[in-house]
């Protein structure tokens, strides 16, 4: 049975998120928005890209670069675009 990555963080890592004043958007997917001295947001990403898997075996390391560029990026502005829904939400929420 195969199991997905979000019901994997839902199951070991709900129960761990907690709020902190230099957290922006914490456990939930590949990218956190942390929020360093003011007037910044500082986003970091982790990932795997596994042989055989994500990419095939031969392929040229170059493109494998560019592939995991463009994921992270892809996977930054879908993580931003969800804490700006959510901001929006919590501000129609206030009226």
């Amino acid at each position: 049975m195969s199991v997905s990555e979000f019901s994997l963080i839902e199951r070991y890592f709900a129960a761990h998120r907690f709020q902190r004043s230099d957290v922006a958007l914490g456990i939930g997917d590949d990218c956190a928005l942390l929020l360093p001295p003011t007037g910044q947001q500082l986003a970091t990403t982790v990932d795997t890209l596994v042989s055989g898997v994500h990419f095939f075996a031969d392929a040229d390391p170059e493109s494998v670069g560019h592939k995991a560029l463009l994921d992270k990026k892809t996977g930054i502005k879908e993580r931003t675009k969800k804490k700006k829904n959510r901001n929006k939400n919590k501000k129609g929420e206030k009226r």
